[in-house]
């Protein structure tokens, strides 16, 4: 018998918050990345990705929800998806915990959280990018229902790129 699977509760993220998404992100990034990019690009997607501007900008312009992930009343991570329009699909932009939880079945709680509430909104697709080098986070996605369905390599600027698969997950037949 497996071992169950730890519970998670999501919280929405507030515009006062935003600042500490940027520092959980600071903390979280340079410990995934650290084998798969240079110092350097870390630290300018971090600036590309995480200013609060950048963050109220997601949430008002392109119709992002980001979430918080709390395990044991502590915030542990967080995830951004959207926009959440019945029968289109729905990209999962971000999904990051802490290094201290990696591998406890965290990212897991969290996707079935997503994938559920997605459901419920009657989205026909769950996409996402991912590092072709990120193997962990690739297997937690396939084991979570995703497929690889295609590749891209996205010049970001700055002599930097994003070198990624393209993953989904089907919610309605």
């Amino acid at each position: 018998m497996n071992p169950p699977l730890p519970s998670a509760t999501f919280s929405p993220v507030k515009p006062t918050d935003f600042d500490e998404v940027r520092k959980m992100a600071k903390k979280i990034w340079p410990e995934v990345y650290r084998r798969i990019i240079s110092e350097e690009q870390i630290e300018y997607m971090i600036e590309r990705m995480y200013s609060p501007r950048i963050i109220a900008s997601e949430v008002i312009e392109s119709g992002y929800f980001y979430d918080w992930i709390i395990c044991n009343d502590d915030r542990v991570g967080f995830l951004a998806y959207g926009p959440v329009c019945k029968g289109e699909e729905c990209g999962l932009h971000k999904l990051y915990l802490l290094p201290e939880v990696h591998g406890a079945g965290i990212g897991s709680c969290a996707l079935r959280y997503i994938v559920e509430k997605l459901r419920l909104a009657e989205v026909s697709l769950l996409t996402l990018r991912v590092n072709r080098h990120n193997a962990a986070a690739i297997r937690c996605y396939e084991r979570n229902g995703f497929q690889i369905t295609g590749k891209d390599r996205l010049d970001i600027g700055s002599g930097h790129v994003m070198d990624d698969y393209f993953m989904s997950h089907r919610l309605m037949a």
